[in-house]
């Protein structure tokens, strides 16, 4: 399966303050060779637990590969000093 115009992404309820290295980041964009969706559908991710080079693993077990980010995550990425 694979992800691409993604960008990660929190479901951490806002009404609380979380630090950085405690949020959950699950990844958002279209999907594309996953038996349940059509090609290009978009999906949030459960909570990601492992990355290997381009390849994420989920909290439920699935595993995608990282195509192309989204053209606006990389500008904010870029704009405030992240890097992908």
């Amino acid at each position: 399966m694979r992800i691409e115009q993604w960008s990660a992404t929190s479901r951490d309820d806002d009404k609380f303050i979380v630090p950085p290295e405690l949020q959950n980041v699950h990844i958002q964009g279209c999907v594309y060779d996953h038996s349940d969706y059509t090609d290009g559908t978009p999906i949030v991710t459960s909570k990601v637990v492992q990355k290997i080079d381009s390849e994420i693993i989920t909290n439920s077990g699935s595993r995608y590969i990282l195509g192309e980010p989204s053209v606006e995550y990389v500008e904010w990425c870029t704009e405030n000093g992240y890097f992908i």
